[in-house]
């Protein structure tokens, strides 16, 4: 009985084996890398430590959590003061208009944006962020998508 047993176990971890490598030679990571693996989102804000933010400064670093963030091309902010120049609305965002962000990083996953800097012409009121998502040829912003995230009170300078 223990004979079949193991064939049995033997034969299960065989078909496994052979899924797997099925698996990795039709879907291999360098051809479904270039995507994002679904929509783009921006969920909420957050401070260095995580905790959740309803507010910013217009010089304080925050993070952005979402999905697929490490497709991000550009992140933007809505102007709320009309000094700067506004970066020209993207076709189909309404909200605007938008202005670069002074700086942002990619995060240590695909789920964060970290050291996101609000231009101060989106401070001293409400804003939000728009993120530009890179949704097929690299260096090509045609097929590009766009993703605003929630409001978020902005306050001045510290």
């Amino acid at each position: 009985m223990l004979k079949h047993r193991f064939r049995v176990i033997g034969a299960a971890l065989t078909l496994a084996a052979a899924v797997t490598a099925v698996v990795v030679l039709a879907f291999p990571t360098g051809a479904t890398a270039s995507r994002p693996g679904g929509k783009g989102g921006v969920w909420y804000y957050t401070n260095d430590k995580g905790n959740k933010l309803k507010g910013v400064g217009e010089d304080e670093l925050f993070n952005i959590v979402g999905k697929n963030l490490n497709h991000t091309v550009e992140v933007f902010c809505r102007q709320t003061k009309g000094g700067g120049d506004a970066t020209p609305p993207p076709t189909g965002v309404s909200g605007g208009p938008w202005d670069d962000v002074t700086d942002w990083s990619y995060g240590p996953d695909s789920r964060s944006l970290v050291d996101v800097d609000m231009d101060p012409d989106c401070g001293g009121g409400r804003s939000a962020t728009l993120v530009e998502f890179d949704n097929g040829t690299p260096g090509d912003t045609s097929d590009d998508v766009y993703v605003k995230g929630p409001d978020v009170e902005v306050g001045p300078a510290n």
